[in-house]
């Protein structure tokens, strides 16, 4: 039984009653490794998944575009010219001519370059005429339409084929001036020409540069 007084304090919770919400999160927030909190954990984990997985796809697609060769059809004309032309120049540049070299072993020589004596005319000849020949092929390549989007590759291209020519144009003024024929390798090594070492960084460079134009390798020397 109830007593009368109207201080007495109801034992009865009140069904109104809510509990306050908590720092975690609002009243309606799962407790922490509840069913609903997992299945939020793992929608989560799954759209961080795709997205991932998406970027990766989109990285792969756009490598494997940048390699697909260019489709345009006048640079696809154009360019298997140029492979063309490197082609005709290696073959000119890479023929072997026994003539130039005369072996000469001799007792108590055991530098292999003086065991080598180089035939002055035949020399020469190969050399201007590679010069003549390659000038030739550049010359034609030149008379082709240089598609828009390869302009600047040509003008690339033509400044290693220039220096490239220079510089074998002055190997033989140069060698027609200092050296002797029947002279060993040694002495045309030592000519100051550095014959082995600019010849290959305009070889290198010539290479180089006609294959940025040709959109693939373009070798024009060894």
């Amino acid at each position: 039984m109830r007593p009368d007084h109207d201080w007495y304090p109801d034992k009865r919770p009140d069904r109104r009653s809510r509990p306050a919400p908590t720092e975690a999160g609002g009243r309606d927030d799962p407790p922490a490794g509840s069913s609903g909190e997992r299945q939020r954990r793992d929608k989560l984990a799954t759209i961080v998944g795709v997205a991932t997985v998406a970027g990766v796809i989109f990285g792969v697609v756009t490598g494997i575009v940048a390699l697909l060769p260019d489709r345009d059809e006048p640079v696809v004309a154009y360019r298997k010219q140029v492979l063309a032309t490197c082609q005709r120049v290696h073959s000119i540049v890479t023929t072997e001519h026994n003539e130039i070299l005369r072996p000469d072993p001799r007792p108590g020589v055991t530098n292999p370059e003086d065991m080598i004596r180089i035939n002055k005319g035949p020399l020469l000849a190969v050399i201007r005429g590679n010069v003549s020949r390659v000038r030739t092929e550049f010359a034609q390549l030149a008379q082709q339409e240089v598609p828009e989007k390869l302009r600047q590759q040509y003008t690339a291209a033509g400044q290693a084929q220039e220096a490239w020519l220079a510089h074998y144009t002055r190997v033989a003024a140069a060698i027609e001036q200092k050296f002797r024929d029947g002279d060993t390798l040694r002495r045309l090594n030592e000519l100051g020409l550095n014959i082995l070492e600019r010849g290959g960084q305009v070889d290198t460079g010539l290479n180089a540069a006609m294959t940025v134009l040709a959109g693939e390798d373009c070798r024009c020397t060894r």
